[in-house]
C-alpha cells in the first residue's frame, strides 16, 4: 500500500512543492497551449477577413522588344501599362456580419482559454487538496497502529504477570 501511494503522488512531490507551482504547471500544458494558438488563429483569420474588405489597388506594366522580321503593323517595341483599384461599394451588410462573426469567434476562444484555464487550475487544486488529505490519513493510520502495538504490548505485558484474562488480550 505504502509503494502504491509512493508510486502515485510522487510526481506532485517532485514537480509541484506547492499550490501555486502546482497551478503554474498545470496551466503549461498541450490543451492550454492549444487554446492559446487557437485564439491566435481566430485574431488573424479576422485581420484576413478585414484586410480583404479593404480597397486594392494595382498596378502591372510589362515591355516587348519584338527584333524579328516583323510587319509594317507591328511595332518593334511595345510598353504596356494597366492600373486597377478594387473596392467594395455594397454587399448588403454581408462584411460586417462577417466581420462580427469572425470578432465573436475570437471572443468565444479567448473565454474557451479561460474555461480551459480555470478548469485546470481547479483540477490542480483538488489533486493538491487530495493529496494533503490522503497524507493526512496516512499519518493518522499510523498513529492508529502505533497506539494499537502499544496496547497489545500493555495488554500483554498485563497478561504475562496474570493481572488480566486471555479475552482481554484478544
Amino acid at each position: 500500500m505504502r509503494f502504491i501511494n509512493i508510486i502515485l503522488f510522487l510526481p506532485l512531490v517532485l514537480f509541484g512543492s506547492n499550490l501555486k507551482e502546482l497551478i503554474n504547471l498545470s496551466q503549461k500544458n498541450e490543451q492550454y497551449l492549444i487554446k492559446q494558438i487557437q485564439i491566435e488563429q481566430a485574431k488573424l483569420t479576422s485581420k484576413e477577413a478585414f484586410r480583404n474588405y479593404l480597397p486594392s489597388l494595382s498596378l502591372n506594366s510589362a515591355y516587348v522588344a519584338n527584333n524579328k522580321d516583323r510587319f509594317i503593323i507591328d511595332p518593334q517595341e511595345s510598353l504596356f501599362a494597366k492600373v486597377s483599384l478594387n473596392f467594395l461599394l455594397f454587399d448588403g451588410g454581408a462584411r460586417e456580419a462577417n466581420l462580427r462573426a469572425l470578432e465573436s469567434k475570437e471572443k468565444l476562444s479567448l473565454l474557451d482559454k479561460e474555461q480551459n484555464k480555470n478548469y485546470l487550475a481547479l483540477n490542480a487544486i483538488t489533486l493538491y487538496f487530495n493529496t494533503l488529505s490522503l497524507e493526512k490519513i496516512l499519518l493518522a493510520n499510523q498513529q492508529k497502529i502505533a497506539f494499537l502495538k502499544s496496547t497489545f504490548e500493555r495488554l500483554q505485558k498485563f497478561y504475562d504477570a496474570g493481572l488480566s484474562p486471555k479475552d482481554e488480550l484478544e
